[in-house]
């Protein structure tokens, strides 16, 4: 695929990104982060993670214009566009820099809640990530995470990449494969793990995802997968011109064939807890 109509794809991906099917898939692990963080005006809330600015920028109008909100991301361009889509909103009450974890450049105590949205997924040990966490919150402070469940439950998400990985020597593995690392797709596991970061009041589950149109939208849905994703992104750029354009065709006609068969379908698991 040329460069130019490329880029012009992952464009109009951004520009339609609120209400397109990629977001709308993802939406339900949104909302059960908002739920779970108990958010309320006046808050200040951190958003560790924050990417393109979900589900943060949907936050602004809970905490109101007497909160506050930080953004982090370590990608930058990331942020560059989180910024745009709050510039475009006109927030007052949203701060989005660049940062790395597990430090949080922030005093102990400053947060009313904390959430993450697939950062958990990263460590190989993510205990100190979570103490972090917990440090930054006020007592009675409220930390709430998603990530990605178990990979057979996830196929609109993870049979596309295989496609894509099909196509290069690269194993384009944004997680590396680890054989000791923690489990974080099981609820179990990851309610067990903040216990052992002090919280409490510690509860967990699994949210349903499921693809919110028809094989109509498989290629903007397709599109704003790849402006996400930065790893995919890496994949194709190791490819020649004619490959990535390959590749791509056969990723999307497996988005197809999934959401035509019933199977574009996700699932994402979630805890929560107190800090006393």
């Amino acid at each position: 695929m040329k460069k130019d109509h490329k880029t012009s794809r992952l464009e109009n991906a951004l520009l339609q990104w609120d209400d397109g099917p990629y977001m709308k898939f993802l939406q339900p692990s949104a909302d059960i982060l908002i739920e779970q963080s108990h958010v309320k005006q006046g808050d200040f809330l951190l958003d560790v993670g924050c990417g393109f600015g979900d589900p943060i920028l949907d936050i602004a109008d809970i905490v109101g214009l007497e909160g506050k909100l930080v953004g982090i991301d370590h990608d930058e361009e990331s942020i560059l566009i989180a910024k745009k889509r709050a510039d475009d909103r006109n927030l007052q009450n949203i701060v989005l820099e660049t940062g790395e974890v597990p430090e949080l450049l922030f005093e102990e105590g400053y947060f009313n809640s904390v959430i993450s949205r697939n950062v958990i997924l990263y460590f190989d040990d993510p205990l100190p990530f979570l103490v972090e966490q917990k440090r930054v919150l006020k007592k009675n402070g409220r930390i709430a995470i998603t990530v990605w469940g178990v990979s057979d439950k996830n196929p609109l998400m993870n049979l596309p990449m295989k496609v894509l990985r099909s196509y290069t020597n690269s194993s384009g593995r944004a997680v590396p494969n680890n054989k000791n690392r923690v489990d974080t797709s099981d609820p179990n596991i990851l309610a067990n793990l903040l216990a052992r970061a002090g919280f409490t009041d510690v509860q967990s589950g699994i949210v349903e995802l499921s693809f919110p149109g028809d094989s109509s939208d498989a290629e903007l849905y397709w599109d704003q997968r790849l402006a996400g994703s930065p790893m995919s992104q890496k994949i194709l750029s190791e490819l020649s011109e004619i490959e990535q354009e390959k590749a791509e065709n056969a990723a999307l006609n497996k988005v197809k064939s999934l959401i035509e068969s019933g199977n574009a379908t996700g699932q994402a698991v979630w805890v929560s807890g107190t800090k006393k």
